[in-house]
């Protein structure tokens, strides 16, 4: 169903989940779609839970090895800040798409790729509960295997 320009029908998820970002925003799924050597296409599909209270960035990290910052990094507001998360409608669904790049100096090896919801004026991230986990600030997507 759609309303206008906004949509309210999740696509069909390659990796599902119920990620609930403090009962506001939810990470419904995405897809990762490997391009080009250590070069991936990341799709997060967001729902909105209920209308957020805010207006929120989203950073998507690409860890170290050993699960220090970062390799890759992305920060910014969805829907391109033409649609601030304060203006998202409950059932709204909205769709990100980044490229992933490791740096050309990345080791072989298992990296997490970690997304977190945060209030861009305070730095300070949105808790995410996903069932079966403890409560945490950042949520943790399928690990990639990078290097030769």
């Amino acid at each position: 169903v759609a309303a206008g320009d906004h949509t309210f029908t999740l696509p069909s998820l390659r990796y599902p989940l119920s990620a609930n970002f403090a009962g506001e925003i939810a990470l419904a799924g995405y897809d990762l779609v490997p391009v080009a050597g250590d070069q991936y296409t990341l799709t997060l599909t967001w729902q909105a839970l209920r209308a957020p209270v805010a207006d929120y960035a989203i950073s998507v990290r690409l860890l170290r090895a050993d699960g220090t910052c970062c390799l890759w990094q992305e920060k910014r507001m969805p829907a391109s800040h033409s649609t601030p998360t304060g203006r998202w409608l409950p059932g709204e669904v909205f769709v990100e798409t980044y490229t992933l790049a490791a740096p050309a100096e990345t080791g072989s090896g298992r990296h997490s790729l970690a997304v977190s919801v945060y209030r861009p004026e305070t730095g300070r991230p949105l808790q995410v509960r996903v069932p079966g986990l403890p409560a945490d600030d950042v949520i943790y997507l399928r690990s990639l295997q990078l290097g030769p």
